[in-house]
């Protein structure tokens, strides 16, 4: 997976897999309590708040926005909507 993200740009170099499987594994445990949340990729992590949150429409703008995710979510497809925001960065 480091190399994945590695070669996906500048901002996945200096990132190694563990601390990324570490960010994903923290979303996909606040999604179990809290429920539905955006995400974003913002200065080397993710980044989440809720949908009622005054931020919300500013997260689903942003250009880093992964999507919104509720607790069905796989590691494996936060996994890869990650690669795909970091390959276009």
């Amino acid at each position: 997976m480091k190399n994945e993200f590695s070669k996906a740009g500048k901002y996945g170099a200096n990132l190694s897999a563990r601390v990324i499987s570490e960010q994903i594994s923290t979303l996909i445990d606040r999604l179990s309590k809290k429920g539905q949340c955006i995400v974003i990729w913002e200065k080397e992590r993710l980044l989440f708040c809720s949908m009622d949150s005054r931020n919300a429409q500013r997260y689903l703008a942003k250009p880093t926005c992964l999507g919104v995710y509720d607790a069905d979510v796989t590691f494996w497809d936060v996994q890869k909507d990650l690669k795909e925001i970091l390959q276009r960065a």
